[in-house]
């Protein structure tokens, strides 16, 4: 295989692993936004109570004005004359919107404060890997730089040996033997440093292919953690976020209700002395305003990004028939073999098996304990005794066997596979 043929291969596999990485990142900012914009939600939902919160200060200015000038806003035989009536009323009602305080601190650390560290900690750890792919491909194109400079280097030096040989036929002087010689002692060494070339080239190639399938790996782990973290902060506060609206619409219905009261005592005044509205006009009250506009705590649970082409740690077997009890489970048959996520150490493992992608109990299955690899780059079994493979696969090592080691994958075939396609993990 020539240069260009071998940089058009690597080329492919390359951006065939770096594809996938890069639609999965794409999906997982989806999740990102999806979860920006509930965290949105939450704070203008915070916002308004804030705002109706800092209505007692209105309330506290109509206190001192009371004090202040009793006179001018009291008219004689009003219910209301004692002014401290006025007062207390008004330190009742902040003391009714001083419950809101509550209820915004409770939706600002329970709900708000905890969004915001599951998005961080999901995109520090997406941070991480960019930087470690990264890495890995400068190393890769260094690697690659380096073998066709000697490439170009071997090209050079092999036009070199032919004007000089053509030299030598027509002179056969012993100086140009000589030179000739050398050229072709030198150009051995760049035949050397270029299969030195190479395999450090398809070195860094494997692992810059490795990055990127194990970051794929590495990010659907990540996702799942901030899918269930986020379920969680939903579903275990959904109690708190109900009371919260539950206690919300309660004080402003008794705001409303004094307001009525306000307004009809006042009337019931004016009527018993003859006082016009025109000629005396009370303090007025107006109850603060809370819109329930896009203040639903309805927002949805945000998407699971695809799973296709998993990148599992291990291989599993069904120990029962399981089915399935709730969403996002999958069933499974005794004997049945599949890929899995964890080391089964929680309550639910994530699965991919014949029927399809999803958490199972990991009590309904168990682990076929053994030494994993890695496929790297795709293989195909071109010989008997091989094994086909497609990168991202894992399979579990059988033995070696004269010199190669034998590999057993998920559907049970056994067979070789190439040192330069897999890794162990």
């Amino acid at each position: 295989m020539n240069k260009e043929s071998i940089e058009a291969v690597l080329h492919e596999e390359y951006v065939i692993s770096k594809r996938e990485y890069n639609d999965l990142v794409a999906e997982s900012a989806k999740v990102t936004d999806k979860i920006e914009k509930s965290i949105q939600f939450y704070e203008r939902y915070c916002s308004n109570l804030q705002a109706f919160i800092n209505s007692t200060i209105v309330h506290d200015n109509m206190i001192k004005t009371i004090l202040e000038k009793p006179e001018e806003l009291l008219a004689p035989g009003y219910p209301g004359s004692d002014f401290k009536n006025f007062t207390n009323f008004f330190l009742l009602i902040n003391g009714q919107l001083n419950q809101f305080q509550t209820i915004r601190k409770t939706l600002h650390d329970t709900i708000i404060n905890r969004l915001k560290i599951i998005n961080s900690e999901f995109n520090s750890g997406i941070q991480y890997l960019s930087l470690e792919n990264q890495k890995a491909a400068n190393i890769r194109n260094a690697a690659i730089q380096a073998y066709s400079e000697i490439n170009e280097k071997i090209a050079t030096q092999a036009n070199t040996i032919e004007i000089l040989y053509s030299k030598f036929q027509d002179s056969k002087s012993e100086k140009m033997k000589n030179k000739l010689s050398k050229a072709c002692e030198e150009y051995q060494i760049f035949l050397g440093l270029r299969n030195q070339r190479y395999k450090e080239m398809r070195t860094a190639h494997i692992k810059a292919i490795q990055a990127y399938n194990d970051s794929v790996y590495r990010i659907k782990m990540l996702e799942l953690s901030r899918s269930s973290n986020h379920k969680e902060t939903i579903q275990f506060h959904s109690k708190i976020i109900a009371d919260c609206i539950k206690k919300t619409e309660h004080i402003i219905e008794k705001f409303h209700a004094v307001h009525r009261d306000w307004n009809e005592d006042i009337n019931i005044f004016l009527m018993k002395t003859g006082i016009s509205r025109s000629s005396w006009k009370p303090l007025e009250f107006v109850p603060p305003k809370f819109s329930f506009e896009d203040s639903r705590i309805d927002s949805p649970l945000p998407p699971k990004p695809g799973f296709g082409n998993p990148a599992p740690i291990a291989m599993c077997q069904a120990i029962n028939d399981y089915s399935p009890t709730h969403d996002g489970e999958v069933s499974a048959s005794k004997g049945d073999r599949f890929y899995v996520f964890d080391n089964l150490t929680g309550p639910n493992s994530y699965v991919c098996c014949p029927h399809g992608e999803g958490f199972i109990p990991s009590t309904a299955i168990h682990k076929i304990e053994g030494e994993y690899y890695l496929v790297t780059t795709p293989t195909v079994a071109l010989e008997e005794g091989f094994l086909s493979a497609s990168a991202g696969e894992i399979l579990r090592f059988i033995s070696d066997c004269d010199g190669s080691k034998m590999f057993e994958n998920l559907k049970g075939m056994v067979g070789k596979v190439p040192d330069d396609y897999i890794v162990s993990f």
